[in-house]
């Protein structure tokens, strides 16, 4: 076997995306499962369109229930032989419209430009494409205003190819802001303001991510809103955001296993003039301990997001690495580790993505 590798259980990951699914369907909301943490790998997202066919089709495919989503067109390509419709979660950038429209069938659109550019080339070629609105909550992602908004659905109902399918909103991406019972029903204002404007219903209105899903479970979401587009509570099984575990999930569905290439005890404390920073703009700090045994692992920075690891072994402590190099203290550990052993961490959501998409870093299922 070859090593850094990440392990993915692919039948834990089909039971969470069954559950979150079912869940969905029992409180009249259609999940779009997102994968672009996966970076294309084919054979967990397959497990995941299986869980599509099961439970997402109990909406009659609609309001995204028969979609997958990614933000990615290179991951999109490798799901061309999948049986399920594909929504793009990223405002598309106007250079890549053809292989927008030929690849997926629906995109979250923010920018009159870009709805204009969709619906030109469409109408070059004889396309029809989907497209849901984005309003501005308060996170500050993608997103428009109030006015913005209803300007946008009029032009967009207007056009010939492209369909105004829904309107959609983003939180807890970039700046933190959780949804809560305010924010959810400005977005039922703006659908009721939307389907006012274009004197017909939306078919989608897809209320956020996976953090939007306690309010499923709590009864709050405004009854409007009939579609959530979740990745981290399918992937692993946590609430992003609250940093909680949804209790019915399986939390550790990915694991980093890495192989030790030097272990010896040495100083806790580095000694020698200290610089500014390392090249990853860290300024390592040290608590002398004395004597440690110390691992080095060849996984780095350049690898995955280190600092998103946890050791499967309480005994075991990331201390540090460098691009090529993980530092763990081992003194605790009760297990033989020795050169050449494998060290397993569960992996959280920003290890998984930057891990799945570097190329030269194995993945497996399990």
């Amino acid at each position: 076997m070859s090593y850094p590798r990440i392990v993915i259980d692919a039948d834990a990951v089909l039971f969470n995306a069954q559950y979150v699914i079912a869940q969905g369907v029992s409180h009249g909301i259609a999940v779009t499962p997102v994968v672009k943490s996966l970076a294309g790998f084919l054979p967990v997202v397959r497990e995941i369109v299986t869980a599509v066919h099961e439970h997402g089709g109990q909406h009659g495919g609609q309001h995204g229930g028969r979609m997958i989503a990614d933000s990615n067109l290179n991951h999109v390509q490798e799901y061309r032989s999948l049986d399920c419709e594909l929504m793009f979660i990223r405002e598309p950038m106007l250079s890549e419209i053809p292989d927008l429209v030929g690849l997926t069938d629906c995109a979250l659109i923010s920018e009159l430009d870009t709805l204009q550019a969709i619906e030109d080339y469409c109408a070059a070629h004889q396309e029809k494409y989907s497209a849901i609105l984005m309003a501005e909550l308060g996170d500050l992602r993608e997103g428009s205003s109030e006015k913005e908004l209803c300007e946008l659905a009029k032009k967009a109902e207007r056009m010939k190819h492209v369909h105004l399918a829904g309107i959609g909103a983003n939180l807890s991406c970039y700046g933190n802001i959780l949804p809560s019972p305010e924010n959810m029903g400005d977005l039922a204002f703006l659908a009721a303001r939307v389907q006012e404007i274009i004197g017909r219903k939306l078919e989608i209105i897809s209320g956020g991510n996976s953090s939007s899903l306690r309010m499923m479970h709590e009864g709050t979401l405004p009854s409007v809103v009939n579609n959530l587009r979740c990745g981290e509570s399918i992937m692993l099984g946590r609430l992003p955001c609250y940093e909680e575990d949804i209790p019915a999930l399986n939390q550790g569905a990915v694991i980093l296993e890495a192989e030790i290439v030097e272990l010896k005890e040495k100083p806790s404390l580095p000694w020698g003039n200290s610089g500014g920073g390392d090249a990853f703009g860290h300024i390592p700090q040290f608590e002398d301990q004395g004597i440690r045994k110390r691992a080095l692992l060849a996984v780095g920075r350049q690898d995955l997001y280190m600092d998103g690891l946890k050791p499967c072994d309480c005994g075991v402590h990331i201390l540090g690495g460098s691009s090529d190099y993980m530092v763990c203290d081992m003194t605790d550990s009760e297990q033989p580790y020795r050169v050449g052993s494998i060290v397993r961490f569960v992996c959280d959501y920003a290890a998984l993505a930057s891990g799945c998409a570097n190329a030269s870093l194995i993945k497996v299922v399990r």
